[in-house]
């Protein structure tokens, strides 16, 4: 499906994102706006709008939906970095090498457990890994 292609696709470029937040709200957000201009019929839009029109059958109505993507990307990149880039440069981005490698629970929270557990019992240990922190 939409959301493990892609979830599958920004592992295999090396991006950490666990959470998989790019795949369910970016990616499957982008298909659910595009379906709607490929799944279009006529009825459906004299249903919402009131009056029917012929953007379904001239091609207008999906051309309309990926205008949409286009431009929402765009705000969302340019809102995010009036975000993001001012707290990379003040270094406030991301946390200490430090509290990375002990884990957040312990540096952020002051836990080594999770539900009573071990962090290193639930595969929390220290690992190598390959990704790349983007």
């Amino acid at each position: 499906d939409v959301n493990e292609g892609a979830s599958a696709g920004i592992k295999k470029l090396g991006i950490d994102d666990p959470l998989d937040a790019f795949p369910i709200h970016g990616v499957c957000g982008a298909w659910g706006v595009i379906s709607n201009g490929i799944f279009a019929t006529r009825s459906n839009i004299a249903r919402t709008y009131g009056f029917e029109n012929d953007a379904v059958i001239e091609g207008n109505q999906f051309r309309n939906q990926l205008i949409a993507v286009i431009v929402i990307a765009g705000w969302v990149s340019f809102t995010s970095s009036l975000i993001f880039f001012p707290l990379k440069y003040a270094g406030l981005l991301r946390v200490s090498e430090e509290d990375e490698e002990k884990g957040l629970d312990a540096s952020e929270h002051g836990t080594k457990d999770v539900g009573g557990l071990p962090l290193q019992s639930m595969g929390y240990e220290k690992k190598n890994s390959s990704t790349t922190n983007v």
